[in-house]
Parts: structure tokens; sequence; C-alpha cells
């Protein structure tokens, strides 16, 4: 005689789940049904997904080659030059280090990705840059932007990658974007504005302070963020 683990009625012989509950019954004493027969190891399979995902990078590859080579023929003819076809290879070559790059690899590499992603962006608006014969913009605006912004986003993924506990990587995170939003004022002002300081970040940086230091005390008092934890009900 057995019973269903989950309401308890009773249950027939041979029963495969409950009448009333439709839980499934698990009768130890049964043999598992055997594992079919593989015609190959499981690391083929997985060579195979990897040798396809190759292939498939291939062949969006050769899909970017395509725009390309047409854009940059027809300047050519028409500019006996190369000129607005490098906007056409920028934005290609952005494509292709953003989104199929990464495929290659089966090891996550964030920081090199991150300084790869910085550096294809600048090469990108420096072809604008050059395209437009106009180097104004780019040295005191883009490039630090960029770098900041970069710099910024290497911070928080290493925050997030720490053995920081708890509440401590929101923390630090909140106060990495608080420092960006005042470097980046910085920057837009002295392109802008010359220098002049409107200092609007500093509301946001105060507010980040005070974020950090709230969470950084919520985490080293156990009995606040207990107390916090059960009026939010998590």
């Amino acid at each position: 005689m057995s019973y269903c683990v989950n309401c308890g009625v009773e249950l027939a012989s041979g029963e495969r789940k409950c009448p009333l509950c439709d839980t499934p019954v698990i009768n130890p004493n049964a043999k598992g049904e055997e594992e079919g027969y593989r015609p190959y190891p499981k690391h083929v399979e997985r060579v195979m997904r990897k040798v396809d995902r190759r292939f498939g990078v291939l062949l969006a590859t050769l899909a970017l080659l395509v725009p390309l080579v047409v854009t940059m023929a027809a300047d050519m003819i028409i500019e006996k030059r190369l000129s607005w076809s490098l906007y056409v290879a920028g934005a290609l070559l952005c494509i292709f280090t953003w989104f199929l790059l990464p495929f290659l690899s089966d090891r996550r590499r964030p920081y090199f990705s991150l300084v790869l992603d910085a550096f294809v962006l600048l090469v990108y608006l420096a072809i604008i840059s050059y395209v437009t014969a106009d180097m104004l913009w780019f040295l005191p605006l883009a490039l630090p932007l960029v770098v900041v912004c970069g710099a910024a986003a290497f911070a928080v993924t290493a925050v997030s990658r720490s053995k920081a506990r708890g509440l401590y990587k929101p923390a630090f995170i909140v106060l990495i974007i608080s420092v960006l939003t005042v470097a980046v004022e910085l920057i837009l002002d002295f392109y802008i504005r010359r220098g002049e300081f409107t200092g609007w970040s500093l509301i946001v940086f105060l507010a980040g302070v005070i974020a950090f230091a709230a969470l950084a005390v919520i985490e080293k008092k156990q009995k606040l963020k207990d107390q916090i934890m059960r009026r939010l009900f998590l």
C-alpha cells in the first residue's frame, strides 16, 4: 500500500501519478529506463556545436563583406577615392567586433572585450572625423567620453565579478555611476561652455554617495538588514 507524497491519498498499485493532484508517483524499487546507446561520445557533440557556431560566424562575416565591397567599389567609381564608404566600413567593423567576434571564443574575457569594443568605437568616430575633415570634436569630446565611459564599464565589471558580498556590490556600482556623471559633465562643460562648470552632476554625485553609505551601513549591520528585509517581505 502506498500513498501520495503530496496530498496523502491512497494509491492503487501501478499508479504512475496521483489521481487527485497529478503528482508523479516514484517507486524507488523500480528500475529506471536504461539510456539509449550513443554511437559517439558526448564531447563530439560539443565539438560539433563549436564548429557550427564558427561556421555561422563565417557566413555572417561573408555577408558583411558584400556591402563593404559594393560601397567601396561605388565610392571609387563615383568619387575616385574612398570617402563616404568609410562610414559603412566603420559600421561593419563595429557589428563584427560587438556581435560576431564574441562567438568565436568559448572563454569569456570581459575586460579584453570592453577594451576592444571601446577601441573599435574610437576607430569609427575617428573615421567620421577624418571623412568630415573636422577633428575639433573628436579630441576634446569623443575621445575623453569614450575613455571615461569605458573606464566606468571596466570598473563596474570588476565590481560585479569581485567577491564582495551582499549590498557592497550595488553600493560600489552606484558610487562608480555617480563619479561618472561628474566626469561626463566636466567633459561636456569644457567642450560646450569652455570650462564653465554648471554643477548639476554634483546633485547626482551627492545622492550616489548617500546611497553608497546607506547600503554599506545596512550590509554591515546584520540586524538592520534583517529588519529591512522583513519589512519589504524579502
